[in-house]
């Protein structure tokens, strides 16, 4: 097995109260309080789900040239 100080360094996190904080981890909780900062009324746990959605329903139109129907969801989300 693994010590987590293989994986988890001084330049890449910093160990804080029995754990390692990676930057990558801060970085992403930065972006999302600033979303939910920029978009307050948004529940920013359903904005990949839109994006996913949004992006399967994109990729499907330009594979066969149909639309799947899923606007209605999309608006709601």
């Amino acid at each position: 097995m693994h010590d987590p100080s293989d994986m988890w360094n001084d330049e890449n996190a910093f160990y804080d109260d029995g754990e390692w904080i990676t930057w990558t981890e801060i970085k992403s909780h930065l972006e999302r309080l600033e979303f939910e900062a920029r978009f307050p009324d948004i529940e920013a746990d359903l904005v990949p789900i839109f994006q996913n959605l949004l992006s399967t329903a994109a990729e499907n139109h330009g594979l066969t040239g149909r639309h799947l129907q899923v606007y209605g969801d999309l608006s709601e989300l």
